[in-house]
C-alpha cells in the first residue's frame, strides 16, 4: 500500500457522484476513503481527517482531498521524501495556503499531530500550517490542474478571528490522541472505503 485519497463529506451527493465517477474513470487504481460526518453538528472537516488516517493505518501516503475538487492530469505522486506536498492553489490566500488537496507523509502527519479537532466549519488548515511552521516542517508547493465544482458557500471565505484563533499554539499537540468518535457503518466498493462516523 502506498497512498489513499481521504474524503471529508457530508450533504454533498451530487459532488460526491461526481468525484468518484471521475476518479474511477481516471485515477482507477487510487485507493479512496470517504470519511463521512452523520451528525447535524457543523461540519468537521479536521477531525474528519484524523479519522480517514486513523482508521487507515499503514499507508506511506495521505492525500487529504475536498470532493468538490476533480483532478486534470494531476500527478500526486513525486519522486523524493517530500514530507508535506500542497498540490492545489487557493485565488484568496495566494500565500502560505494549506488545504483543498494536500499530501502527507504517514510519519510527518503523526509528528505533526494530526488536525486540530475542534475548528468547525473552516479555519483547520489555518491552523495546520502555523503548527507545522512551529515544527519547523517544509511544505512544498507544488501545484497540479484541478477543476473546481460549483456549490454554495456559508460564511465569509476569511474569519479575522478565526486567523488570529488558528495562531494560537496548541495546548495538545497530539489532536490524533484525543479524536473521538464512533464508527456508524463501513462499506468497501472497489477501490472505495465508504466510512461513517459521528463526532
Amino acid at each position: 500500500m502506498n497512498q489513499l485519497i481521504v474524503v471529508p463529506y457530508r450533504n454533498r451527493a451530487a459532488h460526491l457522484a461526481q468525484f468518484l465517477s471521475h476518479m474511477a474513470i481516471n485515477y482507477p487504481c487510487m485507493r479512496v476513503c470517504i470519511v463521512e460526518q452523520s451528525q447535524n453538528k457543523e461540519f468537521n472537516r479536521g477531525k474528519l481527517l484524523n479519522i480517514g488516517y486513523l482508521e487507515n493505518p499503514g499507508y506511506k501516503h495521505y492525500i487529504f482531498h475536498d470532493v468538490d475538487i476533480l483532478p486534470i492530469n494531476a500527478l500526486y505522486e513525486t519522486k523524493g521524501s517530500v514530507s508535506v506536498l500542497q498540490l492545489v492553489r487557493n485565488p484568496i490566500q495566494l500565500f502560505e495556503y494549506l488545504g483543498g488537496v494536500t499530501r502527507f507523509g504517514r510519519y510527518v502527519f503523526a509528528e505533526a499531530g494530526g488536525y486540530h479537532n475542534d475548528y468547525y466549519h473552516r479555519a483547520e488548515d489555518n491552523e495546520m500550517r502555523f503548527n507545522l511552521k512551529r515544527l519547523c516542517i517544509n511544505v512544498i508547493e507544488k501545484p497540479q490542474t484541478f477543476t473546481m465544482l460549483e456549490h454554495e458557500r456559508k460564511g465569509p471565505e476569511f474569519d479575522p478571528a478565526l486567523w488570529e484563533k488558528a495562531k494560537t499554539p496548541r495546548t495538545i499537540q497530539d489532536q490524533l490522541s484525543v479524536c473521538k468518535y464512533n464508527l456508524v457503518q463501513e462499506k468497501i466498493f472497489g477501490n472505495v472505503k465508504h466510512i461513517t462516523v459521528d463526532i
